[in-house]
């Protein structure tokens, strides 16, 4: 099963991280909404909360990719 569209609409990233983790005997992928902008971009753009959840989405997402590889 692959897990698609995962993003931290009513959780946080450090709880999606989590679901990540306890998903894992179950699924055989994850697949994040992608929005088109890179971390960077996050980083050095506009501040605002859209911004700030994307961000840590994408960094936590990019710090896991290789703990949920098979």
């Amino acid at each position: 099963m692959i897990i698609e569209e995962m993003f931290p609409l009513k959780r946080s990233a450090e709880q999606l991280s989590d679901f990540i983790d306890k998903s894992k005997p179950h699924a055989s992928g994850w697949i994040g909404f992608y929005w088109g902008k890179t971390p960077e971009e996050y980083r050095s753009g506009e501040k605002s909360i859209g911004a700030a959840i994307t961000l840590a989405w994408l960094e936590m997402f990019q710090a896991k990719s290789e703990a949920i590889k098979h």
